[in-house]
């Protein structure tokens, strides 16, 4: 009964109020329970056996005793690794309070097992009783490894696991009598409660790493081998399961038999608790797995809203402050800011700066990024601008061909260090450290620092980072030097990464400050590696060196702005303005979905409505948003929730043709804002002009309540793939986020280059308030796809009632104004795409995944959800 309804209220007690409340309360409960048992007269009327005189090694001179001890060691680890995999499940499942209903479910197992066993016989001797239940065991709790796709069977499979717990422990724990000196039963009892505790100590920390990098299912293989350990013990021990060294004996303890041959404890057989209970429970796991199985290689991908999840998105609860970013050691550097006194805009930076380190092809000095920051002591929400600026000798046609006018290669242009724009990722860290901050930029950047020294072992993704770009990697000996092996191949998986040279940059850094950059050495040295790129003898892939100057540098400013704000449902949320058009684009696909009862609508209608304002609203942000200080950016209007009442008329029961053709932002505003029919020279997304997907986003809470979402990125596959000699880190390659042409010839466009313009783009992160406090924060890497990924995940939250974790898992799919949506696997292959396609006529593309190759796909996302009672649960 304890196991059954413990878990539960454990963790109800640590949701609605604290998981140090609950710890609390679980320890009086214990002592309560302890002090009453030992009140009871039976208890006090017992008086142990006088210890046989002489004896040494008290109980555990016992050979039987010797394997039940090693035998409970390997049960506990089973039993340790099933409870935190099973909540490792849960919860990336996005369903982390049915975790103590799983594990209620998995004591009631054992109950019923129990009370199973007292009506079930069986003639097998004790050792093979033994043996059989503890490979039902072992086969019942490996079983999990094919549950982790669903919480229902998860359910089912713990249940009848769980059933095999009683008989099992029973079993062990009556052989005591029979198995240890006389006088010692107490000792014994003791030595095999510690065992199982420590059994699942051991489990529980060795499978709670195991979730945390691999996932669930990996933690769920630990069961098995610790499973089978056990079972492999009492095969090769049975023989000292016989009978205790000393005479037989029937002792009686208060109405207790303990038969030293038959083990009987109330009528329940535990020596000889038969072969017949284990193999019908053997059988029905046999039969479940069976099912698991099937539904496991049947050919069609989850439901729509459940992703198949590998722990890509781990989440974590907790109090003080939380950080959430695409890489553990990153979150732990900004832990480490906010434990010595930061707060939670110098744990972004902190962030930030080892994700320079440990992801580089994502992040770093050479990069650029948008922050939006709440303050809770002032009540203010305020973002920085951190994106590169275009050198001053950029050119509206430098990325077109002068003979024949049209778009030069994307792909190719990205490797060029013509791409290279000047970096802002270091003005931004020291004007909102300087700004917000509690600390100092040299304080937040020694965690970092601490990393570049003592390195990180590589992983599989970074490798496959590092083989997507391995020919510019090649080109320049600086980046084959930092990032491939001598041979100039990817590193080996495990491979311990120091980076003394990045150590080095953010120690001048944090000496010199941002001028060092800006207007000094490390500012020399980019120039010159941009302009005048080392390259490896024989290359050819580097033909078009960068334009920056040293007066680029020191004009570049980042900038403090308003952010964006529109109302949707109740909540408040803020955005990035431009020259990001994520705020904006954000704002109004919320406003024209504000129109719709979408969580009252069939799912599949819901989906559509999203998937036409979103396609509207991306033809809005292509022939309107750009750098606000070189073209008009009608933000108001496209905020504007009449604005939007234009574009919502347009949606009816069919999907509309693309390319749409932009609505009228300024009012007054009638009508429908916009034809129905496709627009040849409406602007939208083309190779030319389409942004990566090597971004990351940062969230992070403090104890007083200030929040930041920090999208950051060097674009592409780590930026133009140049490393900064001596210095360690890339360069960016954000001026391919310029278009390269207009849409048209003669057509406006806001987003072609010009000497320090800041090219458009879709890094939208955002603050969600509700009552004029903050409930979640969310951003996102993917390029353009950023801000449907915002979008989607609000709706899964807000209008489709998910759990935040489950909204940000959940497959989605990405419409931005052109003929065909773009869907993850898991998306395409659902029944919703069907439905979608063949009730309303909407087309789709499947996304190549998250791995390799990396264009073409939504990106990751970080989410931070704040809680009641000073808790933050954060989701990456």
């Amino acid at each position: 009964v304890t196991f059954v309804a413990g878990p539960p209220l454990a963790l109800g007690l640590g949701s609605v109020w604290s998981p140090g409340g609950a710890l609390v309360v679980s320890g009086l409960v214990m002592m309560a329970g302890t002090l009453a048992f030992a009140a009871q007269p039976a208890s006090r009327r017992w008086r142990p056996q006088r210890p046989t005189p002489g004896a040494r090694g008290g109980s555990l001179r016992s050979p039987a005793m010797r394997t039940l001890v090693a035998i409970l060691v390997g049960t506990g680890a089973a039993f340790g690794a099933t409870e935190v995999g099973v909540t490792a499940a849960a919860h990336a499942l996005g369903s982390g309070g049915v975790a103590g209903l799983l594990l209620g479910l998995w004591g009631m197992g054992s109950l019923l097992g129990g009370i199973a066993a007292t009506r079930v016989g069986g003639s097998a001797r004790s050792s093979r009783g033994l043996v059989m239940l503890l490979a039902a065991l072992a086969l019942g709790h490996g079983a999990l490894i094919l549950t982790t796709g669903s919480l229902v069977a998860i359910g089912i499979v713990i249940t009848l696991a769980g059933a095999t717990i009683a008989p099992t422990v029973s079993s062990i724990y009556a052989m005591v009598d029979a198995a240890t000196p006389p006088g010692t039963e107490t000792e014994a009892y003791s030595w095999l409660l510690t065992a199982s505790l420590v059994g699942a100590s051991l489990g529980s920390a060795a499978g709670g790493a195991l979730a945390q990098s691999a996932g669930a299912a990996v933690s769920f293989l630990l069961v098995v081998v610790a499973g089978t350990l056990a079972v492999l013990i009492a095969i090769l021990r049975s023989p000292s399961l016989g009978n205790p060294p000393g005479e037989q004996r029937k002792p009686w303890i208060d109405g207790f038999s303990f038969d030293a041959d038959l083990g009987w404890i109330e009528g329940v057989s535990v020596r000889r608790l038969g072969s017949r209970f284990a193999a019908i429970t053997l059988l029905a796991l046999l039969v479940a797995f069976s099912l698991l199985a099937g539904a496991s290689s049947a050919k069609r991908g989850p439901a729509a809203g459940a992703r198949q999840v590998f722990m890509k998105h781990p989440v974590a609860v907790g109090t003080g402050g939380a950080v959430a970013s695409m890489d553990l050691d990153a979150s732990k550097a900004g832990i480490q800011v906010l434990e010595r006194g930061g707060n939670a805009v110098d744990a972004a930076v902190a962030t930030a700066s080892a994700l320079g380190d440990t992801i580089p092809f994502v992040a770093g000095p050479g990069g650029g990024g948008f922050m939006v920051i709440y303050l809770a002591r002032t009540h203010q929400v305020v973002t920085i601008d951190g994106r590169e600026t275009c050198p001053s000798a950029c050119t509206a046609t430098m990325f077109t061909n002068p003979q024949t006018g049209q778009p030069l290669d994307y792909d190719y242009e990205s490797e060029q260090p013509l791409s290279t724009g000047v970096p802002g990722m270091v003005a931004a860290w020291a004007k909102a450290v300087g700004h917000y901050g509690r600390l100092d930029l040299a304080s937040d950047l020694q965690p970092a620092i601490a990393d570049a020294e003592h390195g990180f072992r590589t992983n599989f993704d970074f490798q496959q980072l590092e083989q997507s770009g391995l020919d510019v990697l090649r080109a320049y000996p600086a980046s084959r030097s930092l990032f491939l092996t001598k041979d100039g191949n990817p590193l080996p998986v495990g491979t311990l990464l120091r980076n003394p040279d990045l150590a080095k940059t953010y120690r001048l850094l944090a000496r010199f400050g941002p001028s060092y950059l800006y207007d000094g050495p490390l500012g020399r040295a980019i120039v010159n590696a941009d302009d005048h790129p080392a390259l490896t003898p024989g290359t050819t892939l580097i033909t078009q060196p960068g334009i920056m100057q040293l007066g680029d540098l020191r004009s570049y400013r980042a900038r403090v702005q308003a952010p964006t704000r529109v109302a949707y449902r109740g909540l408040q949320i803020y955005g990035m303005a431009p020259p990001s058009s994520g705020g904006s684009t954000e704002g109004e696909i919320l406003n024209i979905l504000s129109g719709f009862k979408l969580s009252a609508e069939p799912r599949a209608t819901a989906l559509f409505h999203y998937l036409e304002a979103s396609r509207l609203a991306y033809a809005d942000r292509n022939a309107y948003v750009g750098d606000p200080r070189y073209v008009k950016v009608p933000l108001s209007g496209l905020l504007s929730p009449a604005f939007a009442a234009t574009r919502r008329c347009l949606i009816h029961d069919t999907a509309l043709p693309s390319p749409q053709p932009a609505g009228d932002p300024y009012p007054p505003y009638s009508g429908c804002a916009g034809a129905a029919s496709a627009s040849p020279g409406a602007s939208q997304p083309t190779a030319a002009s389409a942004e990566d997907h090597h971004t990351n986003n940062i969230v992070a809470v403090d104890k007083w309540g200030d929040v930041v979402a920090y999208t950051n990125t060097i674009n592409f596959f780590g930026g133009s793939g140049e490393a900064v000699p001596g210095y360690g880190f890339l360069l960016n390659d954000e001026m391919t986020d310029f278009d390269f042409a207009p849409p048209a010839p003669g057509a406006n466009d806001p987003n072609l280059p010009a000497g320090g313009k800041i090219p458009r783009s879709s890094m939208g992160p955002i603050i969600a308030f509700r009552d004029g406090k903050p409930v979640f924060s969310i951003g996102a890497a993917g390029g353009s796809t950023i801000i449907e990924t915002i979008v989607q995940t609000v709706i899964n939250h807000v209008d489709f009632r998910m759990s935040l974790p489950a909204a940000l898992a959940a497959p989605r799919v990405s419409q931005r104004n052109s003929k065909a949506s773009l869907a993850e696997p898991d998306f395409y292959n659902s029944p919703l795409r069907q439905q979608l396609q063949t009730q309303y006529g909407e087309q789709f593309s499947q996304s190549t995944g998250p791995i390799l190759p990396l264009g073409y796909y939504p990106g990751d996302a970080t989410a931070l959800q704040i809680l009641s009672h000073g808790r933050a649960e954060a989701i990456a």
